[in-house]
């Protein structure tokens, strides 16, 4: 049965009450003033339904292959579960040494604590005040987490909660190369690594939750898997008509490199039924093999106000400072894990994803000085990221690199100084969703033998965009090297009046007009649910309360 939709009016209407501030942010850029809010308002009301969420809805009930993916697996417990309040043992840092306010590094007590923490799982908790995790006369490395269910928690992000400072950078072991990072202030890492357990047996459609392989007797129901393509045979397919150039060499030497990550549900023989749909159209003949993925799990890390200390004026790849002196946090390996109701201020680099599946980032203000990257996804499948509020202008906005597939930005908003992250190294199936931010040309980043930048399903769902509009806006910009992602959908795009060169897209549908569902991810995981989960709604309503406390 199709989704019900709830009268159009209603449903757009509810999303003026939540988008009504961003009237004026396009005001701002057309000085149309209460005009804006009418025409506005006559483009929300008059969405209809979207031809290409039909095609999808028709092609899933009849078990065709699906137009687009199934984004509704994103997120902690695969969205269908709010994040639980962290439980378990408390380990305060200030029983292990931490002053709250003092003028000394913590980074020793925070050590400890986490260590005490890792034994059994917990809750490490910051109470009331300002911490300094590290700063100058400490030693040069992260503070690191290698335990499942060990949560890193604050008494809240506003006035008067819970602040951890990084106050000078950990020089990078090559501080010359502009290319080099210096360590995140916090970084999870599993020692749990990859193994290979066996190898694909029949070709896999997309949207399917079974895999037939030719050994399976060493798999077990809840292993986490991930199925490991690496073939210069699949090139044409994934390019999508597209021919590589030879200065892309990651491509072209290697070939296709993806790991599609996955938890079991069960095996029966030789046949392995996944928690979550199969993702990418996977070919026996590709040698795709089955592997462990060695992951850490239920993490978190929330309440808490992150605070650099970067102040320079942003010049991108000029030095190791500029890229990534002041990086905060580093989630590696996690599954189910999050990262919510937390603010960052003045970091080059506040939020890292890597080799991650089901995580969630949400509730996450970053504002201050202007850097590098904002929440960046990289090689990870299923990440949810939803209701980040963007004020500084960073360089890269919330994005994806490095093979990233299926991954989901909802109700993201960044400045119109600040454009999407694709950050090459093929990422596949990015869903931005009812998102607001600018367009840029030659932003979305990557180094030039890692393109394209994007490969298929980048999907922009219903995206308001401020700032300049774009004339003939072309996604393969054959005259300045970057600028290369194949065959996005532009569905419902509006705001600014770009346009775009049709040829360079798999379509673009309701230009200028939202369409219904506003949101694709909604839409998707109330079909697969019945309903949408009762904390979406709580979160969207507790949102604008919480930036409002910040003060943003």
């Amino acid at each position: 049965m199709p989704l019900p939709m709830n009268n159009p009016k209603k449903t757009y209407l509810s999303r003026i009450q939540r988008q009504i501030s961003d009237i004026k942010t396009i005001s701002r850029f057309y000085s149309f003033g209460f005009f804006a809010v009418f025409i506005f308002i006559s483009l929300v009301v008059n969405g209809a339904e979207s031809p290409s969420w039909q095609k999808w809805l028709d092609a899933r009930n009849k078990g065709a292959a699906l137009p687009f993916p199934d984004f509704s697996y994103a997120g902690y417990a695969a969205g269908e579960q709010a994040i639980p309040e962290p439980a378990g043992p408390v380990f305060r840092v200030t029983d292990y040494g931490a002053v709250p306010n003092s003028p000394k590094s913590a980074k020793a007590a925070i050590r400890k604590a986490i260590a005490a923490a890792s034994v059994n799982g917990g809750v490490v908790f910051f109470p009331k005040g300002q911490y300094i995790a590290h700063t100058t006369g400490d030693d040069n490395e992260s503070i690191i987490i290698s335990r499942s269910d060990v949560v890193i928690k604050g008494e809240g992000a506003g006035p008067g909660g819970t602040v951890i400072r990084y106050n000078s950078p950990m020089t990078p072991v090559n501080p010359s190369s502009s290319l080099e990072a210096g360590a995140p202030l916090f970084r999870w890492q599993s020692a749990l690594g990859d193994k290979k357990f066996t190898v694909l047996a029949a070709d896999t459609r997309p949207g399917t939750f079974t895999i037939q392989v030719q050994d399976a007797s060493t798999i077990r129901a809840g292993d986490l898997i991930l199925l490991n393509l690496k073939s210069t045979a699949a090139v044409s397919t994934f390019m999508e008509g597209y021919n590589p150039e030879p200065t892309w060499t990651y491509i072209t030497k290697e070939g296709i490199n993806f790991q599609e990550r996955h938890q079991v549900l069960s095996v029966q023989a030789n046949t392995v039924r996944l928690r979550e749909c199969v993702y990418l159209p996977l070919k026996a003949a590709w040698n795709v093999t089955v592997e462990r993925y060695g992951a850490l799990a239920r993490c978190g890390v929330e309440d808490i106000h992150f605070v650099g200390n970067w102040h320079g004026s942003f010049v991108h790849h000029r030095s190791w400072m500029d890229d990534g002196g002041f990086t905060c946090l580093r989630l590696g390996r996690v599954v189910d894990s999050w990262v919510r109701r937390c603010r960052f201020t003045d970091f080059n680099s506040p939020i890292q994803m890597v080799q991650g599946l089901r995580d969630t980032v949400m509730e996450i203000a970053i504002e201050g000085n202007g850097g590098h990257s904002t929440c960046s996804i990289g090689k990870s499948t299923a990440i949810w990221a939803g209701l980040i509020e963007v004020k500084s202008p960073e360089w890269h906005g919330p994005g994806v690199n490095s093979g990233s597939i299926a991954n989901v930005f909802w109700r993201v908003r960044w400045t119109e100084r600040t454009s999407a992250e694709l950050h090459a190294s093929q990422p596949w199936g990015t869903l931005y969703d009812d998102c607001i931010g600018g367009l840029l040309y030659a932003r979305e980043g990557g180094a030039l033998q890692n393109l394209p930048n994007h490969l298929g399903n980048l999907l922009y769902w219903n995206f308001m965009q401020v700032g300049q509009p774009l004339p003939n806006y072309s996604f393969w910009l054959t005259d300045k090297g970057w600028g290369r992602e194949v065959k996005p959908l532009v569905i419902g795009w509006h705001g600014s009046p770009t346009t775009f060169k049709t040829n360079t897209c798999e379509i673009v549908e309701s230009l200028r007009t939202p369409v219904i569902p506003d949101s694709l991810w909604e839409a998707q995981l109330a079909l697969r649910l019945g309903k949408i989960p009762d904390w979406v709604a709580r979160a969207q309503a507790e949102w604008p309360t919480m930036l409002k406390s910040w003060g943003i």
